[in-house]
């Protein structure tokens, strides 16, 4: 069975200091989720939540993209949302990943999109909705970010990369 982990999550805003709402996809279901960046002890932890698909539409309107909003959403507010805990970093998490076992599975939506990437001449088109291409773009966030040199991720039909597209494998990877 397919795992995520923290570094799978796609945010789609920002409320606070390290508190985003995103989603992570795992087996052709969206799983909407709240991040909360946390100082427990001596050290922060990053934890995870589900959202209902209800519940991260009212916070994506108060989402800002980029930057903290000003003033940031009151951990009054997303407090109430760390109910169903989907996994964490740091030795303070019961578990560093889920699977869809952990989830719970009515708050999902299932996940059909992908993009569908064409060679027209000299050029090449990469064409998706708006989900589609926010996933894309944090699957490329991620190798862009990550701390190793010469990291890279493979796409294809497995993951977001439609059956109707010329180029079924896409591979983005970091120089050093």
């Amino acid at each position: 069975m397919d795992k995520r982990k923290s570094y799978d999550f796609i945010s789609d805003g920002k409320l606070a200091y390290g508190v985003e709402i995103g989603r992570f996809i795992l087996d052709n279901k969206i799983i909407y989720a709240l991040s909360d960046l946390m100082h427990i002890g001596g050290s922060d932890v990053s934890m995870f939540y589900q959202l209902r698909k209800t519940d991260y539409d009212k916070l994506y309107l108060l989402a800002s993209k980029g930057y903290v909003p000003d003033p940031p959403v009151s951990s009054e507010i997303t407090d109430k949302y760390h109910n169903i805990f989907l996994c964490g970093e740091s030795a303070h998490a019961k578990r560093n990943g889920f699977t869809l076992k952990d989830v719970a599975i009515n708050f999902t939506e299932d996940y059909l999109n992908s993009i569908t990437i064409k060679q027209n001449n000299d050029e090449i088109v990469i064409k998706g909705n708006k989900s589609d291409l926010l996933e894309l773009s944090g699957y490329i966030k991620r190798v862009a970010e990550s701390d190793s040199e010469r990291d890279h991720i493979h796409l294809d039909d497995l993951t977001i990369v439609s059956e109707e597209s010329d180029i079924k494998n896409l591979i983005i990877e970091k120089e050093e």
